[in-house]
């Protein structure tokens, strides 16, 4: 009986395990993914003194389905984000210059 309970155990701990790891996995594809974004646009604000309204304004081109999504907060100021599930987001913010999960 107590073999069993190990074995539960075990299983229940590798496939936490696993869910962590595989969330920081793509926390990090996000993160390389929305640096190139970043980049850029940190490129177009320094040559205009403003960032680009839209990602086009910048040519960058949008993607459709996860992202990255651009959104303009002000003149200065701007987020790059990812949508990670059906109301949760990873985001990108500029002012602090860096990413934070939304649930």
């Amino acid at each position: 009986m107590k073999k069993l309970f190990l074995i539960i155990g075990l299983g229940i701990v590798f496939f936490l395990g696993f869910l962590y790891i595989n969330k920081y996995i793509e926390g990090q594809k996000y993160k390389v993914e929305g640096q190139i974004v970043i980049e850029k646009v940190e490129d177009y604000k320094k040559r205009n003194g403003f960032v680009p309204s839209l990602l086009l304004d910048a040519n960058i081109e949008e993607k459709e389905g996860i992202g990255p999504y651009y959104e303009k907060v002000d003149s200065l100021s701007y987020k790059v984000y990812f949508v990670t599930g059906f109301d949760s987001y990873f985001i990108y913010n500029s002012k602090t210059k860096a990413w934070k999960e939304s649930p």
